[in-house]
């Protein structure tokens, strides 16, 4: 193999320290609320390192970024890969309660409650309880 080639070579799947790279990169862009740049970053990550420690990360975020941007159908639909791909993770119940409020904003209310109140009994102690709990007593007012 030539320099030249070397040149035009690309590679099938990017190494580690591209994917770990792109990782960074959405977090520091979320930071910055460059939430359309983060969102790229986001899927190129997910895309090409399927097997990852922050894959789990890299899905929620994508589903919180589209939550937060009222593209409802997107969130709900990766965030559903989060809670069912990565049950043991430690995000899970702020994932299930992120899941109930893309549904309730797509008007699915009894999908949106059996959320919310899985979040509740499956994880009582933990903030996204206290949260769901709140948005269960306001959906079962209206």
């Amino acid at each position: 193999m030539s320099v030249e080639d070397l040149k035009s070579f690309e590679p099938k799947e990017p190494s580690q320290l591209q994917t770990l790279n792109s990782y960074e990169q959405a977090i520091v862009l979320i930071q910055k609320g460059n939430l359309d740049e983060a969102l790229t970053a986001l899927n190129v990550y997910v895309q090409n390192a399927e097997e990852s420690d922050e894959t789990p990360l890299a899905y929620f975020w994508l589903g919180e970024i589209y939550l937060v941007q009222e593209m409802f159908e997107d969130s709900s639909e990766i965030l559903n890969a989060f809670v069912a791909k990565f049950d043991d993770h430690p995000r899970k119940s702020d994932g299930l309660y992120k899941l109930a409020l893309a549904k309730l904003n797509l008007e699915e209310l009894d999908s949106a409650e059996k959320l919310l109140q899985e979040v509740i009994s499956n994880y009582p102690n933990s903030g996204a309880a206290l949260l769901a709990e709140q948005d269960l007593i306001k959906l079962n007012q209206q």
